[in-house]
């Protein structure tokens, strides 16, 4: 740890393959605690160590690093989280998301697609139900990217709940992950649809997931029917 003080990057760099490798609790809890001493530039490389290292231990140290006022230093630890986080990182990355006077949105919606510590699928549903539209959108493209078990339910419940552009962009969602037994509920979207956008919207989804079933061959006559919402087709 003293040796990350030091100005030569060899010898931080050898430093940094110890953190790396060197085993055992102990070790990622001594550097955790020397996390916020060490100097901007030496957080970002520790904070890359102890994300590699992989031991949910140094969790507590890296959500620290959220907070800092050097923009460098909160996509480090954004980073590390994004490779050891779980569903408490989750709920600290969103909360970094909105808070004012920061613009991490890039940073923070790789971490969510790439996390995937205990919990994390679950608390994104979870999350996506909140009333904040942003932290909406962005977990609406992160259940998509990350194929989340139980995104098409979510996608629809979130539909459902909203409007505008948040709910034309689940709808949309939909379109690349609906399964067949999404279609009454995408149906009766696209009938009852508050504007052309969303009935558009849902009327691609239906269509998406019935190729997805690879059991519809009239495309072109549903297509019609859709156009129509003339629902007798078969």
């Amino acid at each position: 740890i003293d040796v990350m003080r030091t100005e030569v990057p060899e010898v931080r760099q050898a430093a940094m393959r110890a953190v790396r490798d060197l085993p055992g609790r102990d070790v990622t809890k001594r550097c955790s605690e020397a996390l916020s001493e060490l100097p901007d530039d030496r957080k970002i490389e520790m904070a890359a160590a102890l994300a590699d290292r992989g031991d949910p231990q140094a969790l507590p140290a890296l959500h620290l690093l959220l907070n800092s006022n050097n923009a460098s230093v909160r996509h480090g630890g954004i980073a590390a989280l994004g490779k050891l986080g779980d569903h408490h990182s989750v709920s600290e990355l969103l909360e970094l998301l909105i808070r004012p006077g920061v613009n991490d949105e890039p940073q923070i919606r790789q971490a969510l697609i790439t996390m995937n510590g205990p919990g994390v699928d679950d608390e994104i549903v979870e999350e996506i139900y909140g009333p904040n539209e942003l932290i909406r959108s962005v977990l609406i493209d992160t259940l998509v990217a990350r194929g989340t078990p139980g995104a098409t339910s979510a996608l629809i419940r979130v539909a459902r709940q909203s409007t505008g552009v948040i709910q034309t962009q689940a709808l949309n969602a939909l379109t690349q992950v609906a399964s067949v037994d999404a279609i009454p509920v995408l149906v009766d979207f696209m009938l009852t649809a508050p504007n052309t956008e969303s009935g558009a919207a849902a009327r691609q989804a239906i269509l998406a997931a019935l190729q997805r079933g690879q059991g519809f061959g009239n495309a072109a006559g549903l297509t019609a029917a859709l156009d129509r919402k003339d629902l007798s087709i078969t």
